[in-house]
């Protein structure tokens, strides 16, 4: 972790690596499941289209 500027820093990140990974998570799928219904809703694309191509986004976001 050498890019973080502080062993401070580091040593945060280390200790809450399991709550970021898990708010991480979950931040990804409400991110995606509101993704999939604004592609469907306001860019009236299919479902399952929307669905693939919002996995596609977060998969490059996150």
């Amino acid at each position: 972790m050498e890019y973080l500027a502080k062993k401070e820093y580091a040593d945060y990140v280390k200790e809450n690596r399991l709550s970021i990974a898990n708010f991480l998570e979950e931040t990804e799928l409400v991110v995606e499941k509101n993704l999939i219904g604004f592609l469907i809703f306001e860019c009236s694309i299919p479902q399952g289209a929307a669905t693939e191509i919002a996995k596609a986004i977060i998969y490059i976001a996150f």
